[in-house]
This record gives C-alpha cells, sequence and structure tokens, in this order.
C-alpha cells in the first residue's frame, strides 16, 4: 500500500508569546520603491526534508484601507540566526506564495494564511536555515495613513531566529526580536 505524505508542522512561533501590549513593525510601501515593504522571521527545518505547503503570519490592518496583495516566499539565509540573520538578496528568493489581498486582512490581530503550489512547493532541505518573508505587491494604496501591522516579540531570544525588514531598498535590517508565523510542508 502507497503511503500518504501527511501535512506537518516545519517551524514556528505563537503568537501567545508576543510582547503585550504587542510590539509591531509595518509593511507601508510598495516595494520596491520606497520604505519599509517587506519582512519576516528567520528559521530552521527539523532533521528531514519537507515539501513546503503553506505559510501563517500574525497580521492586521494598521490604519487605512491599504490597497494591494501580499505574498509569502523563502529566501537562503546569509549572516548568523538569532543574531543578525536576513535574506541573501532581494530577487533570488526559493519560492513564492499566491498573493493574498490586503483588504481581506483582518482589523485586530488575526493569522492570515499564504499557499504555496505548483514549482513553489520546493523541497527544504533539513537542519537548514531559511528566511520567511512577507512582501507587498501591486499596492497602489500602501503607505503611513494605509498599513500592515505584523506582531512582534521583543522580550528576549525564544526563537532560535530573528526578525527581519527591507528597508528603503537599501539592505534587510535585523534586530534579536521575533514575528509570530507557522510554516507547514508535507513529510515523508
Amino acid at each position: 500500500m502507497a503511503r500518504i505524505p501527511r501535512e506537518a508542522l516545519i517551524d514556528y512561533f505563537p503568537e501567545d508569546t508576543r510582547d503585550i501590549p504587542p510590539g509591531e513593525w509595518y509593511i507601508r510601501a510598495v516595494f520596491p520603491l520606497a520604505r519599509l515593504s517587506g519582512g519576516g522571521q528567520c528559521f530552521t527545518t527539523p532533521s528531514r526534508q519537507y515539501r513546503l505547503s503553506s505559510a501563517k503570519l500574525y497580521c492586521r490592518i494598521h490604519r487605512g484601507s491599504p490597497v494591494g496583495n501580499l505574498s509569502a516566499r523563502i529566501y537562503p539565509l546569509v549572516g548568523t540566526p538569532g543574531v543578525d540573520g536576513r535574506p541573501s538578496g532581494i530577487d533570488n528568493y526559493l519560492a513564492e506564495s499566491g498573493l493574498v489581498s490586503m483588504s481581506s486582512l483582518p482589523l485586530s490581530y488575526g493569522w492570515v494564511t499564504f499557499t504555496f503550489s505548483g514549482a513553489n512547493r520546493i523541497v527544504l532541505d533539513p537542519n537548514t536555515y531559511y528566511c520567511l518573508c512577507f512582501i507587498a505587491h501591486d499596492a497602489t494604496l500602501l503607505d503611513v495613513w494605509n498599513g500592515i501591522a505584523v506582531a512582534i516579540d521583543s522580550s528576549g531570544e525564544i526563537h532560535g531566529g530573528n526578525t527581519f525588514r527591507m528597508w528603503d531598498n537599501q539592505a534587510w535590517v535585523t534586530n534579536v526580536w521575533d514575528t509570530p508565523f507557522y510554516l507547514h510542508g508535507w513529510g515523508p
């Protein structure tokens, strides 16, 4: 009898560990034209291979009515996880999810799911660090008055990764905060 693969949790950082009140970082401008346009969390894979299936981000509409789409991307990591881990560039991502409309995001914090399909369901190598990044696309209204807030925990080292953000399309900015996320894949 053929073995049926099952979806499994690859890595996560739950929302119940975030700051109260929550700290936040923001997606406020069109990637890659100006200001903050994306960010995410470094993570590590377990000791077996998984085929990427979905990611979840704990976020909300910060203010106004942002118009555009978000996607999740997986990047190779450079730097030291937990210290200054960050994507190894801007355009060299390994996989990208389908788009999620900003107008569908919750007004209060909640989980938003990003689904990977087709060739973007890549196999993640075991015991390897990657970056899970959330990027703004096609934004026609995304600025300081119409933005997305993403929760963080700045209380200390709880997760082995760290948060990173893109600022002014110049370089990834890192810190030791953690961004709540879930990453799922199909196991062997």
